[in-house]
Formats: C-alpha cells, structure tokens, sequence
C-alpha cells in the first residue's frame, strides 16, 4: 500500500515520542499519535492507523509502556510485508522495549507541530472498554 511505503520511505519516526495510543480491540484499530522532527528539519505530529490489528496482550503492555513514559524514544522502525499478505511494523523504543504490530490496512497523516511537546493526558486509551456498562 502507498501508505506503507511512504512510511518506510518519507517518515522518519527517529526520536519520535509517543503522544497517544488508541485501541479499538473491537474493531481491530490501533492508533499510534508520535511526534517526530528536531529543529533543522522542523516538528511533526505522524498519526498511523493500523486496521485489523493483530495485539496480544504483551505487545500492548509495550504500547502502554511506551507511550506512558514520555523519556521514551522510537529508535528505529521497520515495515515489511510477510508472505501470506499480512503487513508488519517493528518499532524498537529506547531505552527499552520493541513492539511488532501485524495489520491489514495502513493509512498515515503528518500534520506540522510548532515543538516537541506532547500532550500528557491519555496517552494509553482503550476505546468501548466500558461500553457494556
């Protein structure tokens, strides 16, 4: 998908910080929020969608870890397409910790960001967690 490849080619997460992760596990959606840049080539905010998701409980206690502590960083990511068609995005964090999330669709918006800042608030959501209520 062109997504992936502008992911894989244009994006650079590198020293990215998480700023929210939403996951719909109903709907198999992962939302990934990362503001990413420095201040030669200027700030973004990068908003991945991953839809049909495939998260097992260890790869969201990442998620949540990561996207919980704001001195964590991406280092470095990786998309690939396996054999059977599923797609996949490696992303290892420093200073610990590296989450492989499976998927079936990809779509990715970048939108200018004036700093580094994250919003502190929600930075781990599971959305209809309470909709049975």
């Amino acid at each position: 998908p062109s997504a992936l490849v502008r992911l894989a080619r244009e994006i650079s997460l590198h020293d990215g910080v998480i700023e929210q992760v939403q996951w719909s596990p109903a709907e198999k959606v992962l939302r990934l929020a990362v503001v990413c840049g420095d201040l030669q080539n200027s700030y973004s905010l990068v908003e991945i969608v991953y839809g049909g998701a495939l998260l097992g409980e260890q790869r969201l206690d990442a998620l949540r870890r990561a996207a919980s502590d704001r001195d964590v960083e991406l280092l470095y990511d990786e998309v690939d397409v396996q054999p059977d068609g599923l797609l996949t995005h490696r992303i290892l964090f420093h200073p610990r910790d590296e989450v492989t999330i499976d998927f079936e669709t990809i779509s990715v918006s970048v939108s200018p960001r004036s700093d580094k800042r994250v919003d502190l608030g929600g930075a781990f959501v599971v959305k209809g967690a309470f909709d049975d209520r």
